[in-house]
Order: C-alpha cells, then structure tokens, then sequence
C-alpha cells in the first residue's frame, strides 16, 4: 500500500537506492505500528486519506532526517 501512494517521480529524489530502501523501511514500519492491518489491508475512503496523509509526512520527515545528517 504504501509503495502505491508514492509518486515514483518524486520518491527518489536522486536518492540512491539504499537510502530510498531505508526510508521506505521506515514509513513501512510507523505505518504498521500506528495503524491495524484489518485497516490497511481495506481501508474505507476516510481511512485511505488519513493513511495517504501519515504516509505522506512521514516520508517528508525521512527525507529531512537525510538532508540534515
């Protein structure tokens, strides 16, 4: 799902692969943590969004966390 939500344009961000793989493992695994898998597994279109959204600021986060180090 959450490969889904990226935009492959923007996802690698002249990144290497390595790095897009860490920060991938690390959305993957916030969003499992904050969310059940019955959630993520069918979500309805309030859940979609707000999982779009989490998704979305926590791939932001990762990609400052590599800018900043």
């Amino acid at each position: 799902m959450v490969m889904a939500m990226l935009d492959p344009t923007t996802a690698e961000g002249g990144l290497n692969s390595a790095v897009r793989m860490s920060i991938l493992d690390q959305v993957i695994d916030a969003v499992n943590r904050e969310f059940p898998g019955s959630l993520l597994r069918s979500p309805d279109e309030l859940e979609r969004l707000q999982v779009t959204q989490r998704v979305g600021g926590l791939v932001a986060a990762a990609f400052r966390a590599v800018n900043l180090s």
